[in-house]
């Protein structure tokens, strides 16, 4: 399977249809987004913090999806 496609079976004929991929920020990129520390956003991370921010691990690597950070956002936000 490669990530963004998608395959479709009619009896004999497949088609094939590409799916927008996410973009992945990195915690540099987040950083400059959220105007914090890049210590910060490690500390967001981490297993027993509270309101973790949204995050991907891949390998020792964290990313994040921009989507989920607005959607993180959007429950903090103070009326």
């Amino acid at each position: 399977m490669i990530p963004g496609v998608k395959v479709k079976r009619n009896a004999n004929l497949i088609t094939v249809e590409k799916e927008p991929v996410p973009e992945l920020w990195d915690v540099k990129r987040l950083s400059s987004f959220l105007g914090v520390s890049q210590d910060w956003i490690y500390r967001r991370t981490m297993r027993d913090t509270p309101e973790p921010i949204p995050h991907v691990k891949i390998g020792h690597f964290i990313r994040f999806v921009p989507a989920e950070i607005f959607g993180w956002l959007r429950e903090r936000e103070v009326r």
